[in-house]
């Protein structure tokens, strides 16, 4: 589910989506992801307020959420030589 996004802010873009499921080993998963270009929450006033406005609408809080750095580095690749 899509929450909310400024996609066009001039110096943080965002989107936010809160997902939900289940399967036959885990019933009842959910969590949110927001999506920016510094891999940070946006700083902007303007842009933080409007995402703490979007994750509300989702039920969620700023302070219920944790960066998650998800960038590969040439020393953590894995040799795919073989």
């Amino acid at each position: 589910m899509l929450l909310g996004g400024q996609p066009k802010h001039p110096t943080d873009p965002w989107f936010a989506m809160r997902y939900f499921g289940e399967n036959s080993a885990w019933l009842g998963y959910g969590g949110a992801n927001v999506y920016t270009r510094s891999g940070k929450p946006p700083e902007a006033p303007d842009a933080r307020q409007a995402l703490e406005k979007a994750l509300a609408k989702g039920g969620l809080r700023m302070s219920e959420l944790i960066v998650v750095d998800n960038t590969c580095s040439a020393d953590n690749q894995v040799d795919q030589a073989e």
